[in-house]
């Protein structure tokens, strides 16, 4: 063996012998002729290696330290596990399990909500796309798609904000903005809608009656915020539209029409009564007025100068029908040949565009000219300053053309007495008329009115006056006359 000291710096070689062992102790190395060789051992036996806990390997297997504490094995996880420690011990767990990376989007959705940010410089974008395919067909979809519905009670609802976290900007600033290319791929009645909202309202059981259902609704506010630097400001739209043709390739392009704005309803349903249906739109006054507004306006078209034929306001023909409201007054465009425009008021009556008038009097000047017994008939001489007479053929005067008197109104220079009642019937070719009515006045009423909205219809030429009786008793003696309201059919 090699023993003692001496120049251990210095190599030394020395022979083992078949079936010795080299023994090393403290200060002495040693070759033993005989000895005895360990067994083989696993590495976690939990005995020769006494601070493991014995364990048999598989593959996938790791080691780790566990509470004991010993080395001991851990069996690989299911697919799609990773080692994940919970500050004590490591264990498989599955990807979804934990929100342990909260740099990243969290698609099935984080408790307390997320945000996700494009970039880190000013102009960076983020674009969110339906697919990587350069020409898919899918959408992206904003909000709640599909499952169960949810009762959000009082609370405000909202699928998409823009801008909560506020904006500063010296050009322009977009909401929502859409500004590609789109090319139509087949010929035919395709349309391209920028917001398509089709939407179902349902109430839930219970419910009673429903809230109101706004498709756009806008409501900025222009805030003056900072003292003595904004003196004037810019306009403001709610609905701002432009419309454009171009015709890049040369060829004729006719386009019918372009609606800035168009109204209209679906289906109403059976069952369904809608109270009124404003299809072009409502306008009603201003909310809280603490500032100063110099002209208000209902609706204003300015002047249109650039088409072959420039028309402000215009309106298809119709028949009018229907009873109007309190407090309201409808106009529009009758049938007719020609048609014409029209005011219709609360109490029914229709003022036609073109109304032109006769008049029929019996005046001496005074208070005479009109018939004063009960029995007597008289006519009032048209178009003249005369008193009435009792021969009809001297009184008249021939229709100008087709027409038709829809109002007659008559007044007195004394009211008829206590007891009688003047009456004033309209003839035509020396019969009464049968549609227009009487207007009377009685007691002591000096004045009265007799309309009808379809009119009478006088044909060209036929004789007109009016006729003047009293009922009852006689009457006090007075002038009056009558004034005729017509339109003429052809124009």
């Amino acid at each position: 063996g090699l023993t003692g000291g001496g120049d251990l710096s210095a190599d030394r070689t020395f022979d083992v012998g078949a079936g010795s062992c080299i023994t090393v102790a403290a200060d002495s190395v040693a070759v033993t002729a005989s000895c005895v060789v360990p067994a083989p051992n696993t590495l976690l036996d939990g005995s020769v290696h006494s601070d493991t806990l014995a364990g048999t390997v598989a593959r996938g297997d790791l080691i780790i330290g566990n509470s004991t504490p010993k080395w001991a094995r851990i069996a690989k996880g299911a697919s799609g596990t990773y080692l994940r420690s919970d500050g004590t011990d490591p264990s498989w767990t599955a990807a979804t399990a934990n929100d342990d990376f909260t740099q990243y989007a969290l698609l099935a959705g984080r408790s307390g909500g997320q945000t996700l940010k494009g970039g880190t410089a000013t102009s960076d974008d983020l674009d969110l796309r339906a697919s990587s395919a350069s020409n898919y067909l899918g959408t992206v979809q904003v909000g709640k798609n599909g499952g169960s519905a949810l009762d959000a009670g009082a609370n405000v609802v909202a699928a998409l904000t823009l801008w909560a976290d506020g904006l500063k900007f010296g050009a322009f600033a977009y909401g929502l903005k859409l500004s590609s290319t789109i090319t139509q791929n087949f010929s035919g009645g395709y349309t391209i809608y920028t917001i398509f909202d089709t939407h179902t309202h349902v109430p839930k059981a219970g419910i009673t009656s429903f809230g109101n259902d706004v498709t756009v609704y806008s409501a900025p506010t222009l805030d003056n915020n900072v003292a003595s630097l904004a003196t004037s400001g810019g306009d403001y739209f709610g609905l701002y539209t432009i419309p454009s043709c171009t015709n890049s390739a040369g060829t004729s392009l006719t386009e019918s029409a372009m609606f800035g704005h168009y109204g209209s309803a679906g289906t109403i349903g059976s069952g369904c009564t809608v109270t009124d249906a404003y299809l072009g739109g409502d306008v009603e006054d201003i909310g809280t007025l603490n500032g100063t507004v110099t002209r208000a306006w209902g609706f204003h078209v300015g002047a249109l100068t650039k088409s072959s034929a420039n028309f402000q306001f215009g309106a298809h023909e119709q028949a009018i029908s229907g009873t109007v409201q309190s407090d309201e007054g409808v106009w529009g465009v009758e049938s007719g040949s020609p048609n014409r425009f029209y005011f219709k008021n609360e109490s029914g009556h229709i003022w036609r565009m073109g109304y032109s008038t006769f008049t029929a009097t019996g005046t001496d000047g005074s208070n005479g000219g009109l018939n004063t017994s009960t029995g007597v008939t008289n006519y009032l001489e048209m178009n003249n300053l005369a008193q009435s007479g009792g021969t009809e053929g001297g009184k008249t005067m021939p229709a100008p053309g087709d027409i038709h008197i829809y109002a007659m109104a008559c007044g007195v220079t004394v009211a008829p007495a206590t007891t009688s009642t003047r009456v004033f019937t309209l003839r035509v070719g020396g019969a009464d008329a049968s549609t227009l009515g009487t207007c009377s006045i009685g007691s002591a009423a000096k004045q009265c009115t007799v309309r009808s909205e379809t009119g009478e219809v006088i044909t060209t030429g036929s004789h007109i006056t009016v006729k003047s009786t009293i009922t009852t008793a006689n009457a006090a003696g007075a002038s009056g006359s009558c004034t005729l309201y017509y339109n003429l059919d052809v124009f």
